[in-house]
């Protein structure tokens, strides 16, 4: 059973998500900015509750204005810090699966590698983009 708490908690996992995107941050590099583990980085990404001194530094890092992560959790909208311009619309998430076909169909047209290969590249790819904390 899903819970509306659950939900607030992944809403805000995707809007912290397709900002720190936006901003050309990595989940380790949002971390530092944010002066947070890459572990509380992790549990606000996978939708998990963290603590309210941690929502806050999110905020600043993000470029929101104090009280942002709260806002959104409550069903609202993320707000510009204080001297920034108002947020633009926010950036459209790529879903692995996405990336995978993409790849798989690029594979297939401009080579000549067998079945696995392409696989094998498409599941490379992946891995690689996770690694860099982009996927």
């Amino acid at each position: 059973m899903t819970h509306a708490n659950d939900r607030d908690h992944d809403r805000l996992a995707t809007q912290v998500r397709a900002r720190r995107l936006e901003l050309g941050l990595s989940r380790a590099g949002l971390a530092e900015r944010a002066g947070i583990s890459k572990g509380t980085c992790h549990r606000v990404e996978e939708g998990q509750p963290i603590r309210d001194t941690s929502y806050a530094k999110i905020d600043a890092a993000l470029e929101w204005a104090p009280g942002s992560c709260a806002a959104i959790r409550a069903g609202g909208d993320p707000a510009p810090a204080v001297g920034q311009a108002p947020l633009v619309e926010p950036v459209r998430l790529i879903r692995e699966e996405d990336i995978g076909d993409a790849v798989m169909i690029m594979a297939v047209k401009n080579s000549d590698l067998s079945a696995a290969e392409i696989r094998a590249m498409r599941d490379g790819v992946i891995g690689e983009l996770k690694q860099r904390g982009l996927l």
